[in-house]
């Protein structure tokens, strides 16, 4: 009787948090989020601001990456809320609290019942320190609907593997490989087949060859039509190999929320992150075991994926493009999915492991609210600044001086953001006020 009465209390506990703090991202949003589109978002409004049909706008391009199934989500909500950015991205917290619920009922089918420490779930999924994916940025094509893919393959390889799930697989295997970054989580089902291949039953593995070919010959398709424009750092002097690990440590703490520095103590903890990291995932590689035991390696083999195309395309801004909050999702998912493995069924482990991550994001909420959230608080000043005086002179080019601020980063004639702003007021009843 004590024993249940201790769970009944923990998972109260537990879902208390959860709905405190997914209620503070939505009044957190609801506060700071303006009615003016920012940056990359002008790209998906090329499509979504005029008449097009589903397949257009399926296909069409942010960079390399296609909007893909993001795209009736996009211009749905664009329709029903008249235009107004601020739904969109409170679309984008909707798509993180349906993506937190995913990862706790993957904890408690793959682990267990719900423990104290389990509270890092919530306290990682609405962490503020990822302001500018709801803020500057809410694309869901690029993080909240990927994360659902990633968290639905774990489901699909959790339990016995049918011939019905690995169907399902394939034929979503183009429409993730061609939404956002989803050609990432393409190339970590191929490998996860491959390995599978070798591990799993024999009478399985046609079925993970044919997955693994699905997956693979989307990811060509993706490649033949790709038209990659954000490898800003390709004609640029190389930097020392130093520099590039420098870059590599900063990433992965950043999945604590730790952010760059070069303090002794980071590189402890890098090195003790990396070496605990590999014993554990070589150690699950060597024992045999399927896709159950496996299934969460596919979103830490995501995070290494998109740590190393970050490096690859981003090392020539500095190490202060590190800190970037848009990349702060895709790195702390890489860390919480560690607590889907099922060493965590050891109580002392899941415990630990548990508290060390709600430690580091209790910390990481201080920082936010001690150094950073006057930043937020500056950059929506600007933006209702910015619209103020679009509204008073309907001129980007004179608000831009003038302000010395620019809702899109490089040349707005390229995104025709004066002509998108006038349709927008067309559009959007509420612009105006």
């Amino acid at each position: 009787m004590l024993t249940k009465l201790k769970v009944k209390w923990e998972e109260v506990f537990f879902w208390s948090v959860f709905v405190l703090l997914a209620f503070r991202l939505f009044n957190f949003v609801n506060t700071y989020a303006v009615d003016l589109f920012f940056n990359d978002q002008w790209g998906y409004l090329t499509t979504s601001l005029y008449p097009n049909d589903l397949i257009t706008g399926f296909f069409t391009r942010l960079g390399p990456h296609r909007i893909g199934l993001a795209y009736p989500f996009f211009k749905s909500t664009l329709v029903i809320f008249d235009y107004n950015n601020v739904y969109m991205a409170h679309l984008v917290v909707v798509l993180a609290v349906i993506n937190a619920l995913l990862f706790t009922w993957l904890k408690i089918k793959r682990i267990g019942p719900l423990r104290v420490t389990d509270i890092y779930i919530p306290l990682i999924f609405f962490t503020l320190t990822q302001n500018g994916i709801f803020l500057n940025n809410p694309n869901i094509s690029l993080h909240q609907l990927v994360f659902f893919f990633l968290l639905l393959l774990i489901t699909f390889f959790t339990g016995t593997m049918k011939p019905w799930k690995f169907v399902s697989l394939m034929v979503l295997a183009p429409i993730i490989t061609f939404t956002g970054n989803g050609f990432f989580v393409s190339i970590i089902v191929v490998a996860f087949s491959i390995l599978m291949i070798i591990k799993d039953q024999k009478r399985l593995r046609f079925w993970w060859s044919g997955l693994g070919m699905a997956s693979l010959i989307s990811l060509i398709a993706y490649l033949a039509t790709a038209n990659y424009q954000a490898m800003d750092c390709t004609d640029v002097p190389h930097e020392s190999f130093w520099y590039h690990l420098n870059f590599f440590k900063g990433m992965v703490l950043s999945g604590l929320v730790i952010r760059y520095q070069e303090t002794a103590i980071s590189w402890l903890v890098f090195i003790g992150i990396i070496g605990l990291g590999s014993v554990v995932i070589f150690r699950l590689l060597k024992n045999k075991g399927g896709s159950s035991e496996l299934a969460p390696a596919v979103f830490v083999g995501y995070t290494l994926l998109f740590i190393a195309a970050t490096m690859l395309g981003r090392w020539c801004y500095g190490t202060a493009i590190i800190n970037s909050s848009r990349y702060v999702p895709h790195l702390t998912l890489g860390f919480a999915v560690f607590g889907l493995f099922g060493f965590n069924k050891r109580k002392w482990l899941g415990l630990g492991y548990g508290l060390f991550l709600t430690l580091s994001f209790i910390y990481a909420e201080y920082n936010f609210h001690k150094w950073h959230l006057k930043r937020v608080v500056e950059h929506t000043e600007k933006m209702n600044e910015w619209k103020e005086c679009y509204l008073q002179t309907r001129s980007v080019e004179d608000c831009t001086k003038q302000l010395n601020f620019k809702p899109y980063p490089h040349d707005p004639k390229k995104k025709n953001l004066q002509q998108k702003l006038e349709r927008l007021e067309e559009l959007n009843p509420s612009f105006k006020r």
